[in-house]
């Protein structure tokens, strides 16, 4: 089944969109018509869109992952430096972090007065 889409997409590319860039091509078939007429080759591009290009983003995370485990901090678990990673790397920016809203969040988890 996937020989024969291939051969059939190629055809229809070169009749259709032989001036369209691989990005353009691969874009195209993520449309719904595509999708119906080519669906094992639209899931293969989808999962090519997933696939990143360079290993820069990889590298990048690296070097955050050194800065947050570091000598003071190797008794960290597993768990948590995910936790922060997934915040330093997903997380909004300081100008973007919502910081009242994250503390009123924090105070209604608990009450947390000293009693004397």
């Amino acid at each position: 089944m996937l020989p024969q889409e291939w051969m059939e997409l190629k055809q229809y590319i070169v009749d259709h969109y032989a001036d369209k860039t691989s990005t353009e091509v691969v874009r195209l078939l993520s449309t719904n018509p595509m999708r119906q007429l080519y669906p094992n080759i639209a899931e293969l591009a989808e999962v090519y869109r997933t696939i990143p290009p360079h290993t820069a983003d990889v590298e990048r995370d690296f070097s955050q992952m050194k800065t947050i485990k570091t000598c003071l901090r190797n008794r960290m678990t597993e768990k948590t430096l995910d936790a922060i990673m997934r915040i330093v790397i997903e997380g909004p920016t300081l100008k973007e972090y919502p910081f009242k809203k994250a503390v009123e969040a924090w105070a209604i988890k608990k009450n947390r007065r000293i009693k004397l």
